[in-house]
């Protein structure tokens, strides 16, 4: 067996023996201002996800905090990205994985089959795609009508979202009752592919980040 091919299946395995962590996704009664903020009461408190190296295992280079709460019309994600020098980043878009930014994948059955891709860059830019399933080809033609705003502080960036119930043909379902899976992933443009890149709130995943399977549970709480 080739070495490499060796390490790589040796490193899965570690990383599949990994506990990953669950997002708690608490009811809001007030629902977050979409102003780029984290200073909502909702925000204080909800519980915050690290991230990880997507080739390492390693806790981010950068540190990366994901929060998420909900109400009856949306599920809201706030994500606190560090970076020493965040007020120089790139601010014109790109395409995905090319710029700083911020991803999130929704599997809203929880079928590990199909999932909505959510793509934000700090020049402005939302890319989304609708992966159906295994054997269809993607829709580039979904639409989230997410709001969202990012605020660049001296030391990080933080993406605030708001994405409808509807979108995810969840509106009146009671939600306490169901988990979804979902994973938050994170872009440094000023790093390589090797060394910090890509990095997610996934412990488990290794080497890319769509592998629904791998995703974290997203557990409401009324």
């Amino acid at each position: 067996m080739d070495v490499g091919l060796s390490n790589f299946n040796a490193t899965m395995g570690d990383a599949l023996k990994t506990k990953n962590p669950d997002f708690i996704c608490l009811h809001a009664a007030k629902p977050p201002v979409i102003d780029g903020k984290t200073d909502d009461d909702a925000w204080q408190k909800a519980e915050a996800i690290q991230m990880f190296d997507i080739n390492t295992g390693i806790t981010n280079v950068l540190k990366t905090e994901a929060k998420s709460c909900y109400d009856d019309q949306n599920i809201y994600f706030a994500v606190t990205a560090y970076d020493p020098d965040s007020k120089k980043l790139k601010r014109v878009s790109d395409e995905p994985g090319m710029m700083d930014g911020i991803e999130i994948f929704v599997d809203a059955k929880h079928n590990h089959e199909s999932y909505y891709q959510m793509t934000y860059d700090l020049g402005g830019k939302l890319d989304e795609r609708h992966y159906v399933d295994r054997i269809e080809p993607v829709r580039i033609d979904w639409r989230s009508q997410a709001k969202w705003k990012t605020t660049v502080n001296n030391d990080n960036y933080v993406m605030e979202i708001a994405l409808p119930l509807k979108s995810f043909e969840a509106v009146g379902r009671d939600l306490s009752r169901e988990t979804w899976g979902v994973m938050v992933g994170r872009t440094i443009a000023a790093l390589d592919t090797s060394s910090g890149r890509f990095s997610c709130t996934s412990a488990r995943l290794r080497r890319g980040f769509h592998q629904p399977a791998l995703f974290n549970d997203l557990i409401f709480k009324k």
